[in-house]
């Protein structure tokens, strides 16, 4: 009897631990989902061999939202599609069409997504916010998305052009736009720029409305080794707005006089904006992402008189801006946030930089060659951050380079100001003010 019992309680306990083994394994198992789509070549009547590729979802940094939220003047285009790129990045999961334009992936596990469909000569599309998990069977279909054959630019355009959207456009040798001539870009329309060329414009552009942003990029899975720029305004355009300029070498290059430049974004160009030998610029609302070299700033000036820089936001570029041979220009309301180099004001340069924070763990402000700048009501948080130095063969006299920097927040890991400049003056006011500043 007494064994029966043990028996029977042993079998209890064994059952109860196989309930409760599989119970974890269950609970412990990945979810996994399915998402399920059809892509269309337009007029074409077969689709197949069409890549399907899933991506991990690329939010905005928590940093930038942080600061984004700080600073409420920074209206700049901000948004998760900025940071990605399928063509840097690797793929989760892959698949292709059949001969009808369908497909699905399977078991993929519960997360959010980017769905990225292309083909040679066809272009590209991007899906995002693709998310398995606020689905209650962990499925989603994306309908049908339509692929339409790339449109090589000619190389001379006298009238109107439109660049439509969820179109892709080829500059395959240099285009220009010539003064009569009008193009119209509208919002997710993709322009791409072969190696060595650039779109030359001379004539009226009309640019997305409601911040539908337009990109304009290098074309092809990898950036050549050849510079490539993208668009060059001569004249005739007055207005550029909303238009990401990616990977280039120079982004866009301005050489027209009361010329306005917001809401576009510049990613990973070697020199963002380049502005010279003009007047009476604006920039303003503008994302400068990854830019800058050794030679290159995000945002270069060159030869300008009377420039405003406001309510731009400059995150990661090796130098963030730079002004040379630039006069009557005033920077404001700037937000710079890990940038080795924040501003440089040279050759002679005039200006007011004010009311700008600096985060960086390197040069917050360099002054140098000759120039004047006055640094009014900033917060500054650098390893250095303010330098003056002697460059170009240009010493610094009281007159033409001196410093001056009142009312500022600095908060300095090395130093708050480092001055090396050379200075030449008979008897006069030694040209540097630091009064009235929190250290």
């Amino acid at each position: 009897m007494k064994q029966g019992y043990r028996g029977a309680l042993s079998l209890c306990c064994i059952s109860l631990l196989l309930v409760m083994l599989f119970s974890c394994v269950d609970s412990t198992k990945i979810k996994e989902g399915t998402i399920i789509g059809r892509v269309v070549l337009d007029g074409e009547d077969y689709h197949t061999d069409i890549d399907v590729l899933v991506y991990h979802a690329e939010s905005i940094p928590s940093e930038l939202l942080f600061y984004k939220m700080q600073f409420p003047l920074l209206d700049c285009p901000l948004s998760d599609s900025l940071f990605f790129d399928h063509r840097i990045n690797k793929p989760a999961m892959y698949s292709k069409t059949d001969y009808q334009g369908n497909f699905k992936i399977n078991k993929i596990p519960v997360k959010e997504y980017i769905v990225v469909v292309k083909k040679d000569s066809w272009g590209f599309s991007y899906v995002h916010n693709v998310d398995l998990e606020n689905n209650d069977d962990n499925s989603v279909d994306l309908g049908e998305m339509t692929l339409f054959p790339e449109i090589v630019l000619p190389q001379h355009i006298t009238n109107t052009f439109t660049l439509e959207t969820n179109k892709s456009y080829v500059v395959e040798h240099d285009t220009i736009l010539f003064e009569n001539s009008h193009l119209v870009i509208e919002g997710g329309a993709k322009l791409f720029v072969k190696p060595g060329h650039e779109l030359i414009s001379h004539g009226k552009i009309s640019c997305p409305e409601d911040n539908e942003m337009a990109v304009f990029s290098y074309y092809g899975d990898e950036q050549s080794n050849t510079p490539t720029n993208g668009l060059k305004i001569m004249g005739g355009c007055i207005e550029l707005e909303n238009i990401t300029f990616l990977g280039f070498h120079e982004g866009l290059n301005v050489l027209n006089s009361g010329f306005t430049l917001k809401n576009c974004v510049f990613n990973k160009c070697n020199t963002g904006v380049l502005v010279r030998r003009t007047s009476d610029i604006l920039i303003k609302n503008c994302f400068f992402k990854d830019c800058g070299s050794v030679e290159g700033a995000a945002c270069a000036v060159n030869n300008v008189d009377s420039l405003t820089c406001e309510e731009n936001l400059f995150w990661g570029n090796s130098l963030a801006l730079k002004h040379e041979i630039v006069i009557n220009s005033v920077i404001e309301n700037n937000l710079f946030v890990s940038n080795p180099r924040s501003f440089v004001n040279l050759w002679n340069s005039h200006s007011v930089f004010k009311n700008n924070t600096i985060h960086t763990d390197g040069i917050g402000v360099e002054n140098s060659g000759k120039s004047n700048l006055d640094i009014q009501g900033n917060d500054i948080n650098a390893s250095v951050c303010v330098k003056t130095y002697y460059s170009y063969h240009m010493h610094n006299s009281a007159e033409d380079g001196w410093t001056k920097a009142n009312n500022n927040n600095f908060i300095a890991s090395e130093y708050a100001v480092e001055a090396r400049a050379s200075y030449i003056y008979l008897l006069k006011p030694f040209p540097l003010d630091f009064s009235n500043n929190y250290w």
